[in-house]
């Protein structure tokens, strides 16, 4: 069975917090969502092509202005935003280091 290995300091690491202060303590659980979601359906390169971003945001539970939380987890460094000369789309930050 697939799981995810999750630091022990995840709750205090710096992403983490710097992600609270920008959409609320309510979203802790969205950079773990994510890994699952990527985890299960797109583990090869933790890409996220062909998705809009209301298709991810809807993926992670985000209720509020569309647009605010892939700011949010672009910002602190959960996803990147990759640009190719067939558009942009999104990343999970490292995915290649960190998955097994």
């Amino acid at each position: 069975m697939p799981y995810l290995n999750v630091d022990l300091d995840y709750f205090t690491h710096r992403k983490v917090v710097r992600l609270m202060g920008l959409i609320g303590s309510q979203y802790v659980a969205v950079p773990i969502k994510l890994w699952s979601y990527v985890g299960k359906y797109h583990c090869e390169d933790g890409s996220l092509k062909g998705y809009s971003v209301q298709e991810i945001e809807s993926i992670l539970g985000w209720k509020g202005k569309k647009g605010l939380l892939l700011e949010a987890l672009s910002t602190v460094r959960f996803l990147d935003l990759i640009d190719t000369p067939e558009g942009s789309h999104y990343q999970v930050h490292d995915w290649l280091d960190h998955a097994g």
